[in-house]
């Protein structure tokens, strides 16, 4: 699954209701889901020496956010990485983008 699929999937659970109200398998894959895409997220960036970028600085904060789980910083810190997947010039990936950025500010 790709990041912005899961990131999807994880708005859409949240939007239904809190993490703290899902139960301890959901939120553990919530999570896990998270924390997979946001480390590959990170280590293409490490590799290619862009941990100066925005955009590394933006996934390491959303990353840092799932340790603790706080969900309103979480999500506030997913919506300014979900910013730079909207500046990408590949269509397909603009309009999924804009789509959870939608759900977000639903």
């Amino acid at each position: 699954m790709t990041p912005l699929k899961t990131f999807q999937e994880t708005i859409t659970l949240l939007a239904k209701k809190p993490f703290l109200f899902w139960d301890e398998e959901t939120q553990n894959s919530i999570l896990n889901k998270n924390k997979t895409n946001l480390s590959s997220i990170l280590s293409q960036l490490e590799k290619k020496s862009l941990t100066e970028t925005l955009v590394y600085k933006s996934a390491k904060k959303t990353f840092d956010f799932i340790e603790t789980f706080e969900e309103l910083e979480f999500l506030q810190s997913l919506d300014n990485l979900i910013d730079m997947y909207l500046q990408s010039f590949d269509n397909k990936v603009k309009a999924q983008a804009l789509s959870i950025k939608t759900d977000l500010t639903r």
